[in-house]
């Protein structure tokens, strides 16, 4: 208990010092990085303001930006309440005092269990989809996560032409943004995309609008069927240079060097209420967020969402020694702390990987708590 005691009491004085808001020396940088693409849902990068999340494949050819919103529910307003409980109460209680616990079990089972006995569930909101036009294979790949800035960047050459995306989730004016720049012009076709309950609309004025609602389908353990919740995203596209053509499913940029994409999303939600209301125009949310920034450049847009997000990070410092190892992908630094290998330095990231995380899932704009999701659609 006392060696116990003494490690808490060294550990305790070393985040002091690491945290001291009084210590001027500079933030050591920390960031995951890897040299391939995201194959799997928790191998992308995430990026979040609390409001809104992404998920960041990488992908050189197909990219997938997968997007959520904090309160995108199935599911009703539903009172819950078990008629069966008061009546039922007073001889489930004799039979725990006669120790006919089974019984009593069953009992409860059916009479005190709310009715419906479960929630439907969270669902994701979308992906924003970008496919490249490329005459040949990326190489010098790689893609990374700043924890520090909140940036995912993606990397990559394809010929002579070599292609910088960045992508981060803008708490300021509560809305992802995704660049993709380069050093010569390319075309990529830009959509929105969701299995069910959505249709897609492509705007004059280079706005890809996403509308919907959730239907329910009744289930005894969720609750009733119906048409619920509302919801709608816009990504809104810019570019310099080449053209902006309409397609049936979104944007197609032909000969661009850099296009801008403006994704926000909302729903009909009623935060004061707890509950949905007709008055909240979902669509009319999205555009007044993206009415917000019209007078915005991307290098407005990202400075400001650069030096919010690292006053909130930057509070505290943690390093377990100098780092030797940042030249490795991060991924096969795992593989040799799984083999036994020692890595102070992915510690320490893996530290502030989770604050990074907390950050991004409880903070304002957000105002519903952090909760732990990982969805895919299954057919």
């Amino acid at each position: 208990m006392k060696q116990i005691s003494f490690l808490f009491l060294i550990l305790s004085l070393v985040l002091f010092c690491s945290c001291s808001k009084n210590d001027k020396s500079p933030v050591p940088k920390y960031r995951l990085w890897y040299d391939q693409p995201a194959e799997k849902w928790v191998e992308a990068l995430p990026i979040g303001n609390g409001r809104l999340g992404a998920m960041v494949f990488g992908n050189p050819n197909t990219e997938r930006i997968q997007f959520n919103e904090e309160s995108l529910w199935a599911g009703s307003k539903t009172d819950n309440n078990n008629p069966k409980s008061l009546e039922n109460l007073k001889e489930i209680q004799q039979l725990i005092f006669d120790g006919e616990y089974k019984k009593a079990g069953k009992m409860a089972s059916d009479c005190m269990v709310g009715t419906p006995s479960h929630i439907r569930s969270y669902e994701t909101f979308g992906d924003l989809l970008l496919k490249y036009q490329w005459e040949s294979e990326a190489k010098n790949y790689k893609r990374e996560l700043d924890l520090n800035s909140g940036i995912a960047t993606t990397t990559f050459e394809v010929g002579d032409n070599f292609v910088k995306q960045e992508v981060f989730a803008s708490a300021p004016h509560d809305l992802i943004v995704l660049r993709v720049s380069a050093s010569l012009p390319f075309h990529v076709d830009v959509a929105l995309k969701r299995e069910k309950d959505a249709a897609i609309k492509v705007e004059s004025n280079g706005e890809i609008v996403m509308t919907g609602q959730i239907i329910d389908k009744e289930h005894r353990l969720t609750g009733p069927a119906g048409a619920h919740m509302k919801f709608s995203a816009i990504a809104k596209v810019k570019s310099e240079g080449g053209t902006l053509k309409n397609e049936k499913e979104g944007i197609s940029c032909a000969a661009v060097k850099t296009m801008t994409i403006y994704l926000t999303a909302a729903t009909n939600y009623d935060f004061n209420k707890l509950d949905l209301s007709e008055s909240i125009d979902p669509v009319g949310e999205c555009k007044r967020i993206l009415n917000g920034i019209s007078n915005k450049s991307f290098a407005d847009l990202k400075q400001e969402h650069v030096k919010d997000h690292s006053e909130m990070f930057d509070r505290v410092a943690f390093t377990l020694g100098k780092d030797t190892l940042t030249n490795l992908p991060t991924d096969q630094r795992l593989n040799r702390v799984k083999e036994g290998a020692v890595d102070n330095g992915l510690v320490a990231t893996y530290f502030q990987f989770g604050r990074y995380l907390l950050m991004g899932s409880s903070r304002q704009p957000g105002r519903l708590p952090s909760y732990l999701c990982y969805l895919e659609w299954k057919n």
